[in-house]
């Protein structure tokens, strides 16, 4: 039993970095490779396709997703911390 949760985790451990609601996309494929010329995604199985397609092959690759940027916090002064 304890294999099999560990399998589990290290199989599920790319579906929770970013967020657990991930949309199965064609972006974020292993099976898919980026053209920045064309604006389409080269599929290994279906050729060239849209971001947006996803086909019965899908698997998720946690490392072509890019996180948001952080928000800049703004300056303080020191009178901002003065009572």
């Amino acid at each position: 039993m304890y294999k099999f949760n560990l399998l589990w985790s290290v199989f599920n451990l790319g579906k929770s970095i970013f967020n657990k609601k991930i949309s199965r996309c064609c972006e974020y494929c292993a099976n898919a490779q980026v053209s920045t010329a064309l604006n389409l995604i080269f599929c290994k199985i279906k050729g060239p396709v849209s971001a947006q397609d996803c086909c019965m092959k899908y698997k998720y690759d946690p490392l072509k997703r890019t996180p948001r940027t952080e928000a800049k916090l703004p300056k303080y002064t020191a009178d901002d911390f003065k009572l």
